[in-house]
């Protein structure tokens, strides 16, 4: 599973999490370089409002997705653009115990 963090959303474009996974899917194409056959599913993991400057308040996003294999996700990560390689990483996909 690989987890893509640091999304920006405007308050409008995440108002709640149907529309939050489809900024997920977005974003997710892009940073991944991958299609939509690709992505088996994507999860809203976490969803903060970041208020630090009153005129631009806006979401920050984390997300996890699982694309159809393993092999393609790390083939995946290991192509992922070097500006975008710190927001981005393998991540095990179990529950914590």
């Amino acid at each position: 599973m690989i987890e893509i963090t640091q999304v920006n959303a405007s308050l409008d474009e995440a108002s709640d999490e149907n529309a939050c996974l489809i900024v997920g899917k977005r974003v997710a194409k892009r940073v991944l370089r991958c299609k939509d056959s690709e992505i088996k599913s994507i999860m809203l993991h976490r969803k903060s409002i970041d208020a630090r400057k009153k005129r631009d308040v806006h979401y920050i996003l984390s997300f996890r997705v699982e694309l159809t294999s393993s092999r393609l996700e790390q083939e995946v990560v290991d192509r992922v653009a070097e500006r975008d390689r710190s927001r981005i990483r393998m991540v095990d996909g179990e529950a914590p115990s």
